[in-house]
């Protein structure tokens, strides 16, 4: 018996839901385990739907976090515009856009901009966004000079350049945090480039580093000055010895580890 055309468009129209489901779904739990951690098969089981339903929409992991970011970008470009309406000037809308980036990282794993590195497609998109938010970041600094809120004798376009200089970058002296395009000497905590995470001291990368230290995302065991996001078991610092997972304190463990007794993620 042939389909009707009603039929048709009703299959059509569950498949996109699905299809809108999933990335939504996916993109959740990207960010919420990081995207290594997740698998094709816990996208399937969350939404519940078979495996293979999943694959006759999206053949590989890639093009899944791929068209899952696409969809994730377009979403939240949509939420701003409405907040932005709402903003009476430039300073509400940094306002605005400071709260949306919060939130952002609190569901965010650290893992997940490291683990973006093995997926060039998706970089390749990432870098097109963010010429694109040049564009809009120049537009948006003119209109806070003209309702008086940013100087007017200051180079914006350059001023793009040297805030994208934040990260770590290498010379014939070592590996060095940046912020603002400038060494300051000054940096003392775990930060982030292409190659992971590192911890730094006095702005410089202390590869000799093997203890516990702190950052904006919690407290994480270094080898070697680096996160490597493996270390499991009781490690030490200035402060005690404290149960680790995956390289990161866990606050949140109570009970018995290795004969010792945890309380709040640290040894009593």
């Amino acid at each position: 018996k042939c389909m009707n055309m009603q039929e048709a468009k009703t299959i059509t129209a569950y498949k996109q839901g699905l299809r809108t489901k999933i990335l939504m779904t996916a993109m959740a739990g990207f960010y919420r385990c990081g995207i290594r951690s997740l698998k094709m098969d816990d996208v399937a089981a969350e939404l519940g739907i078979s495996k293979r339903t999943l694959y006759e929409i999206f053949d590989k992991k890639e093009d899944l976090l791929f068209e899952a970011m696409k969809h994730y970008y377009n979403e939240r470009s949509e939420k701003l515009q409405v907040k932005v309406q709402d903003c009476r000037n430039v300073m509400e809308i940094i306002l605005a856009i400071y709260r949306i980036k919060v939130e952002e990282f609190q569901q965010m794993n650290p893992n997940f901009y490291a683990d973006l590195e093995k997926y060039p497609q998706v970089l390749r998109f990432l870098d097109n966004e963010n010429r694109k938010n040049r564009v809009k970041f120049l537009r948006f600094m003119e209109r806070g000079v003209q309702e008086g809120f940013f100087r007017s004798d200051i180079n914006y376009e350059l001023s793009v350049h040297l805030f994208n200089a934040q990260g770590i970058y290498q010379n014939s002296f070592g590996w060095w945090k940046t912020t603002d395009g400038k060494v300051t000497f000054k940096e003392n905590s775990i930060y982030q480039n292409q190659y992971g995470w590192w911890k730094c001291k006095d702005s410089k990368v202390d590869f000799s580093a093997q203890s516990i230290y702190q950052n904006n995302y919690g407290w994480w065991k270094t080898t070697n000055g680096k996160v490597t996001f493996k270390e499991n078991g009781l490690f030490s610092n200035q402060y005690g010895t404290w149960k680790v997972e995956n390289s990161k304190v866990n606050f949140n463990f109570n009970g018995k580890y290795q004969g010792k007794t945890i309380k709040n993620g640290k040894v009593v």
